[in-house]
């Protein structure tokens, strides 16, 4: 929701599509989100000059705090860890990313090879709507509009 060219609020929407069981995930009503860009960093010290530095990209991690609408990441969370102890490969899938734009635009974004991880499955009382937390990584960002 732009407002005066500025992104207030929450301009963004995610869904996540999961190699291992061909579903597309609705992360549902997120409530917040983090994303960080990842990177190692490298440097040489010559004994003859000044030292030099630079960064090697190292992909993508971030999070999401999520109001539980049912229990679709319950049972995915599940589903990978069973996958992982029967010895099968997990797979990685990719998240997808639409900004509303200040300027008025839409982007469109991919996370590639991305995998996450049910941090939270539950926080609540009984007067309370019930908090979830998604940690995600992923290996590259692509723009896709």
């Amino acid at each position: 929701m732009p407002v005066n060219r500025i992104n207030i609020g929450f301009d963004y929407s995610f869904g996540y599509y999961e190699a291992n069981t061909g579903q597309i995930i609705d992360f549902g009503d997120i409530q917040s989100f983090k994303e960080d860009m990842l990177k190692h960093n490298v440097a040489s010290h010559p004994y003859n000059g000044l030292p030099r530095f630079g960064y090697v990209p190292a992909g993508h991690r971030g999070t999401f705090t999520i109001k539980r609408v049912g229990s679709q990441l319950d049972s995915l969370a599940i589903q990978l860890k069973n996958i992982f102890y029967a010895g099968a490969n997990v797979q990685a899938g990719y998240i997808s990313r639409v900004t509303n734009n200040g300027d008025g635009t839409i982007s469109q974004w991919q996370y590639t090879l991305a995998v996450f991880w049910l941090n939270q499955v539950s926080s609540g009382s009984r007067e309370r709507e019930i908090d979830q937390e998604v940690e995600w990584m992923a290996s590259d960002l692509i723009q896709l509009s």
